[in-house]
């Protein structure tokens, strides 16, 4: 039995970069809402050097869900937003049971 959230947050209802927050290994979706206006919203992973963000290939310029084909590794995930003055952004990771 799955012992951890099974939704993380990792923006919510903010304009600006949030922190990185740890998520276990697995099969996680990611949902994003927000009023973009022109901005980009991306998944970072804290990279092998604990210093560096690097990207996840997750990318949103509109509202919609992202599923990792292979799931994702144990890691130090935030929220990037790029671009734009966006707002009332949300974007949360949900686990998925297998």
């Amino acid at each position: 039995m799955q012992q951890f959230p099974v939704r993380v947050d990792l923006l919510k209802n903010v304009a600006a970069t949030g922190s990185g927050i740890f998520i276990p290994g697995g099969k996680w979706q990611f949902q994003c809402t927000a009023t973009f206006s022109g901005a980009t919203i991306k998944v970072q992973v804290l990279g092998p050097d604990n210093t560096t963000y690097i990207d996840t290939g997750v990318t949103f310029s509109a509202g919609g869900i992202s599923t990792p084909t292979n799931g994702i590794p144990d890691g130090v995930y935030k929220g990037v937003v790029t671009a734009g003055p966006p707002s009332a952004v949300y974007l949360s990771a949900f686990w998925i049971s297998e």
